[in-house]
């Protein structure tokens, strides 16, 4: 678990250095509000405008899993 919160915050600063906005959901979510959850991923919306999403994906390559 404290490796899925240390990636979720690596994803954050990139995330907040670019001024995006995001919300995370699912398990690190739940557990934010106080639910004990265990989780083996962070999820994430990522709020884009609608035609530009693949600029957003192409600088966020590096956080998504290969193969």
């Amino acid at each position: 678990m404290i490796e899925v919160l240390q990636a979720a915050r690596e994803v954050q600063e990139f995330l907040e250095q670019r001024e995006w906005s995001f919300a995370f959901i699912g398990g690190i979510a739940v557990n934010r509000w106080g639910r004990a959850r265990m989780t083996n991923d962070a999820d994430l919306c990522l709020f884009t405008d609608f035609g530009n999403e693949a600029s957003f994906r192409r600088a966020a390559d590096r956080f998504l899993p290969v193969g």
